[in-house]
């Protein structure tokens, strides 16, 4: 996948919550963004092609739809921006895995997310279990690029 460029940006009335199930006690959550009125989703905007795009669909559960959003970058400019939402559901009781937390964590930091939204990310509850989580990885890792090929 060619990504052309990438910028920090925020969406108002849109949060990121890591509600989407997942496989329970391994990877039991993966991040959602849900509209949700007075709130704001930090991310990154890619440029990428429609077939990339299909790409990441085909990788992605059917628990996503693709919408419009309003979105601003760190100069100010607005886009209009294709994305994934869904709908929040009840955050897992166990938190997220680790693995899964620590991608979103790099990318939010090498893209210059405001600290504050940094920060709250770390205070994310993760599970991990060794062996078996960065086997799971390893075979969610494999299948996204075989989907994406």
């Amino acid at each position: 996948m060619a990504i052309y460029q990438s910028l920090a940006a925020q969406a108002d009335d849109y949060a990121v919550s890591f509600t989407l199930p997942g496989i329970p006690h391994i990877e039991p959550s993966f991040a959602i963004m849900a509209p949700q009125d007075g709130q704001t989703a930090f991310g990154v905007l890619h440029y990428i092609t429609n077939k990339d795009m299909l790409k990441i669909l085909n990788s992605e559960s059917g628990a996503y739809r693709v919408v419009d959003i309003n979105a601003t970058d760190t100069t100010g400019k607005r886009y209009i921006a294709k994305t994934l939402v869904g709908e929040a559901g009840e955050p897992p009781i166990n938190g997220t895995s680790a693995r899964y937390l620590d991608i979103v964590l790099e990318g939010a930091t090498e893209h210059g997310l405001p600290d504050a939204y940094i920060n709250t990310l770390k205070q994310t509850r993760t599970i991990y279990i060794p062996l078996v989580s960065d086997m799971i990885g390893s075979i969610i890792y494999l299948t996204v690029m075989f989907a994406s090929h």
